[in-house]
C-alpha cells in the first residue's frame, strides 16, 4: 500500500480496512518461508515481535517467557486484551497507536 500517494486523512481507514485480511496471509508467510521466530529477544528483558495472535498461542507463549507488560503502537489494532486480562498474572499493554 502506498500511503504517500494519497491524502493524509484516508491513511487510517485502509490501514484498518488491510489489517485483519493480511493477519493470515503474514503468518504463514513468516512461519513457511522465512521460517525464524515471530518474536525476537533484543535484551534480557526485552522481546521485539509482530503482532501476537491469540489463535495460534501467541499470549500463552509470551507469557511463559516472563513477558508482563506489552507496547502496541498500531494504530490498526487494540491489541487482543481480553486475553491479555486471562492470563495469571494479567498482562498489561500500553497503547500508543501510530498509523505507519
Amino acid at each position: 500500500l502506498q500511503k504517500k500517494v494519497l491524502p493524509k486523512k484516508w491513511w487510517l481507514p485502509l490501514t484498518r480496512l488491510y489489517f485483519y485480511p493480511m493477519i493470515l496471509p503474514n503468518y504463514l508467510w513468516r512461519r513457511t518461508m522465512i521460517k525464524g521466530t515471530y518474536f525476537s529477544r533484543v535484551d534480557d528483558v526485552l522481546l521485539l515481535g509482530a503482532v501476537p495472535l491469540v489463535f495460534v498461542g501467541h499470549i500463552k507463549e509470551l507469557h511463559r517467557l516472563g513477558v508482563r507488560a506489552v507496547v502496541n503502537m498500531m494504530a490498526e489494532y487494540e491489541g487482543p486484551l481480553k486475553a491479555y486480562a486471562e492470563t495469571e498474572p494479567p498482562m498489561q499493554q500500553l497503547y500508543l497507536p501510530v498509523t505507519d
